[in-house]
């Protein structure tokens, strides 16, 4: 295989996508809904987003972020599993153990996709061609039969991604430098990696509608309708990928972080919405000190209950950040940064209700996020953007802030989440069916 197969920079990436995951893990665990349309959810109630669907339901029209009461319409025998990510952690260990017999340049990129780069190792193996049919083979094999992967080939992380991304379920694509532009041109803007749904839609409007119209496109023109972006658009068009596989991800520095939390019954209560808005803000900077990290950008945003979908690429329709004096990890600090674009944003009386936001309307989904990171060991300890460090109404030392924090961390992690909490979080209005969902590395809005 590795002749005839020359390709710029001499490099065989691959790129392993697990085809419908969660559901596919679900499927293999029972063998009696294999062969069913099966939709992955927090199960409990009907407001619930789809997590992941089986390719059963998927040919049904069922997606990622529908809900559930609207798949069950589209498909009246989706079968919903409760999301299990115990399971599904547990499978993605084996799947990165099959990996790493290939090669120690192993990218995690998430629990259920990775880069390898198996240039230095292709040739042990009978080449690139052959540890993409091994992989395959091995997770049947060692982990369950049901469960497939697509895998692309190519001289770049890109066009890796490209060909796993061009034939589901099950694929195997190889993708040579001098044939790239067959595989990228074929290709719908909004599904190319790195160029997403509102650059696509911004070229959708004046006509442009895939990468060959942008490599005819003069820089000028480029720039003056994506900005700065438009070095990073050209190389994209063209096929062009130069960045390494990282073999360590869990000291990348990610670039952003958000929980997002969506409501059973949606609401216009501005009282409710900032008390879920305080437990995400506390889960954040436990996250944030659990990594030695900081943060000095928080950003919020809200979606209406009118949306069809709330899943991860709905656009954002309210939506605000602000950017501290200091990087912080306290919780407190963190919402009262969030409360600061919440009182932006919404318009509410004087018993805190009758949110405006973009016209009436009443919030289903609510997200709040960190971003602009710095590793906590290369910071001074900060004075508080709202005072001396305030926490459940006392002023304290940023120092002893900082011990106190440390202190419920250690309690919390031993006895379960806000197992002590500060007297200010107010928990009756949180659900037990309510979604709570972590995301990182994903930045929600192109302008933070």
């Amino acid at each position: 295989m590795t002749s005839g197969y020359l390709v710029k920079q001499n490099k065989f990436i691959l790129h392993i996508d697990m085809n419908s995951f969660f559901a596919s893990v679900e499927q293999q665990a029972n063998p009696f809904i294999r062969g069913k349309p099966v939709g992955v959810a927090h199960s409990g109630y009907e407001g619930a987003a789809i997590l992941a669907a089986s390719y059963e339901a998927k040919a049904c029209g069922v997606g990622t972020g529908t809900r559930v009461f609207e798949a069950r319409k589209i498909c009246p025998g989706l079968i919903i599993v409760p999301l299990d990510t115990t399971k599904y952690y547990a499978v993605n260990r084996q799947f990165v153990k099959i990996l790493k017999d290939y090669t120690p340049q192993v990218e995690i990129y998430s629990i259920d996709e990775a880069f390898l780069d198996v240039t230095k190792t292709e040739d042990l193996f009978g080449g690139a061609y052959n540890i993409a049919q091994r992989i395959k083979e091995r997770i049947k094999g060692e982990i369950g039969e049901y469960l497939t992967c697509s895998i692309g080939i190519a001289p770049n992380k890109l066009l890796a991604k490209v060909g796993s991304n061009f034939k589901k379920p099950d694929g195997l694509t190889i993708i040579k430098w001098e044939e790239r532009f067959k595989f990228l041109d074929q290709m719908g803007l909004e599904r190319v990696w790195g160029i997403g749904r509102r650059v696509g839609r911004k070229m959708g409007k004046i006509g442009i509608k895939s990468l060959r119209e942008i490599r005819k496109m003069e820089d000028c023109e480029l720039r003056s309708l994506v900005g700065g972006y438009y070095t990073r658009l050209r190389l994209i068009a063209n096929g062009e990928h130069f960045e390494e596989v990282k073999t360590d991800v869990s000291k990348k520095i990610p670039k952003s972080m958000q929980h997002a939390h969506t409501l059973s019954d949606a609401s216009s209560n501005s009282a409710e919405l900032l008390s879920i808005m305080r437990k995400q803000a506390e889960r954040l900077a436990r996250r944030l000190r659990r990594r030695g990290m900081k943060a000095k950008r928080v950003y919020l945003a809200m979606i209406p209950s009118g949306l069809r979908h709330y899943g991860w690429n709905t656009e954002v329709h309210n939506f605000g950040f602000l950017k501290m004096d200091h990087y912080t990890d306290d919780g407190y600090e963190v919402y009262k940064a969030g409360e600061i674009i919440f009182n932006r944003i919404v318009f509410c009386d004087n018993v805190g209700n009758k949110i405006a936001l973009n016209g009436d309307g009443k919030i289903r989904q609510l997200i709040i996020g960190v971003s602009d990171f710095l590793n906590a060991d290369n910071l001074e300890l900060p004075m508080s953007l709202f005072g001396e460090g305030v926490v459940a109404g006392f002023k304290l030392k940023s120092e002893l802030k900082e011990r106190i924090n440390r202190a419920f961390d250690k309690i919390n992690d031993k006895y379960g989440e806000f197992t002590l909490r500060t007297g200010d979080i107010l928990y009756q209005f949180v659900k037990e069916k309510e979604l709570d969902v972590e995301r990182e590395q994903m930045m929600f809005h192109p302008g933070i």
